[in-house]
């Protein structure tokens, strides 16, 4: 999507993948580790501004906390049509 930064697209295209692969979404140590983000407040300020835009939704409290908005056929890489940018 064109509202999405490079590096936005990049988390987005990681957290999709992952729950695709293992049903369930990435730990922030996860998504830090395989993108080489070295700050996990920027990791933190990434995934606020994904919540801005409506793309996740974050559950406070638990260890792998992100999740994806879905579309209503519950695909959730129907709903995120990511570009490979």
């Amino acid at each position: 999507m064109n509202d999405l930064t490079p590096r936005q697209a990049q988390i987005m295209r990681f957290i999709i993948s992952e729950i695709e692969a293992n049903a369930i979404a990435p730990s922030g140590n996860e998504i830090l580790h395989h993108l080489g983000i070295s700050s996990r407040q920027s990791l933190q300020r990434h995934l606020e501004a994904l919540k801005e835009k409506g793309y996740i939704e974050k559950r406070y409290g638990a260890t792998r906390h992100i999740r994806v908005r879905i579309d209503p056929d519950n695909n959730p890489s129907e709903a995120i049509k990511l570009s490979d940018q």
